[in-house]
């Protein structure tokens, strides 16, 4: 398999060779770690002494990730291109392939086939103008992709419409209407990289088509007036999910997108109580940016993500305070069927050098799933805010450094009272090339 992918790979670039009138070379490096940081976990049991546990560390890298590196190498031509891009991760002493893709023209129909290490989607609808440095990983900014915040929905980062698998071919074909109108159409096909040697006496594949699935997207575009994209995703045989978003010119000062997804999972059997075991998600987002003045914008993001499944569903991207793995504490055991995402952030140009950014973040459970848990387990408030500097040496290198506090606050079905409180510094160094 490693010998296919590297011949595809070499057969992309050369392809893109053949055809590029535009060759570059680019570097993305982005360190973050933390200079400092301190945690309080107080434990209130209703009947004893409250417990109190703290602890802080001095310089930690690999807190939110460690580095991440980016070399891309890019042929762009008029009828053909490729892209290849590498992360080395300098703790293991190791080279991965992030993405790799090369598409081909034939007049307004494009071919595209490979990997896309952020998905394929239309960045624009994501709102992200200002995102620049201060993600720290995305515990900043944008916490969530369009989509559902519940770690199995087939809704999670809807737009994607390559499911971020490892192969995948894309056709695109784009239909004018006129001076100002244009419909644009994509399929795509992918494989989760899923593969068995049993086959049935039909030589199907056990595994229901290799694990493969398939999507769709149509985009209709009204210069000046709106942009829109309704999106259909098959997964794979159980996972079917539509999503619709809208992003209407109202002044140029303002980028406003609002939609939302449905998505199902079809079990096919029958839970304790003789119902069926299907299961129903949906989501609401809702983003917006404001650019006040030439130097002041802001951007907020927000959510609503509801799973009707037995046992609920855990968020995704972990839960404010303590650092985990992921660079979030992992807190109760609490499954949450519909759940809320406030994100607000603000931007202010001081001068060429000096940018300040101000960043609050807000995760509330709205209704916590009672059949996995007794009554008296309930999920809190999560919340995370950031003040902070951007120091910039040039428009593509700079520092970004501030105070983050975060905690959140919950009761155990022992029916004690827990909350994490934290604060670190954390600092991101970015130079694009």
């Amino acid at each position: 398999m490693k010998k296919i992918v590297s011949a595809a790979i070499a057969t992309s670039l050369l392809a893109g060779a053949a055809f590029a009138a535009d060759a570059k070379i680019t570097l993305n490096l982005r360190q973050q770690g933390t200079a400092w940081d301190w945690t309080k976990t107080t434990t209130s049991p209703k009947v004893g002494d409250e417990t109190i546990s703290e602890k802080d560390n001095w310089v930690n890298f690999n807190a939110y990730g460690g580095s991440a590196d980016s070399f891309k190498f890019v042929l762009n031509g008029d009828v053909a291109g490729a892209t290849l891009e590498l992360n080395p991760d300098y703790n293991a002493g190791s080279l991965s392939v992030k993405q790799y893709n090369a598409w081909l023209k034939f007049g307004d129909l494009k071919l595209s086939a490979g990997k896309w290490g952020d998905g394929f989607a239309d960045g624009a609808y994501r709102v992200k103008k200002d995102v620049d440095a201060q993600n720290a990983n995305g515990q900043d900014f944008e916490r969530y992709k369009l989509g559902s915040m519940f770690t199995s929905s087939p809704t999670k980062f809807m737009d994607n419409i390559t499911n971020s698998a490892v192969n995948s071919g894309v056709a695109e074909y784009g239909i004018g209407l006129g001076d100002s109108m244009k419909l644009n159409l994509a399929a795509a096909a992918f494989s989760t990289g899923g593969y068995s040697k049993e086959f049935d006496d039909y030589g199907i594949n056990s595994a229901h088509n290799y694990n493969a699935g398939w999507a769709a997207r149509a985009q209709f575009n009204i210069d000046d007036v709106l942009n829109s994209e309704l999106i259909f995703r098959k997964a794979n045989a159980k996972q079917n999910a539509f999503g619709l978003y809208v992003m209407p010119k109202i002044t140029d000062a303002l980028t406003l997108n609002i939609g939302g997804a449905v998505g199902t999972v079809k079990n096919g059997g029958k839970d304790k109580d003789g119902k069926t075991d299907d299961e129903l998600y949906w989501n609401v987002d809702l983003r917006l940016r404001y650019q006040v003045t030439d130097a002041f914008s802001i951007t907020t993001f927000h959510n609503i993500s509801a799973a009707n499944s037995d046992g609920g569903q855990s968020l995704d991207a972990g839960i404010a305070g303590v650092k985990g793995s992921d660079g979030f504490v992992k807190k109760s055991s609490i499954p949450v069927k519909t759940a809320m995402w406030n994100n607000i952030s603000g931007r202010f140009k001081i001068n060429d050098t000096l940018t300040a950014t101000l960043n609050v973040g807000l995760i509330t459970a709205l209704a916590d799933n009672e059949l996995a848990t007794t009554k008296n387990a309930k999920n809190g408030l999560e919340w995370r805010v950031t003040p902070a500097v951007q120091i910039y040496a040039a428009s593509n290198a700079s520092i970004w450094t501030g105070i983050a506090l975060s905690g959140s606050t919950w009761t155990t079905e022992a029916e004690a009272d827990l909350s994490v409180f934290s604060v670190a510094v954390p600092v991101l160094f970015r130079v694009k090339m």
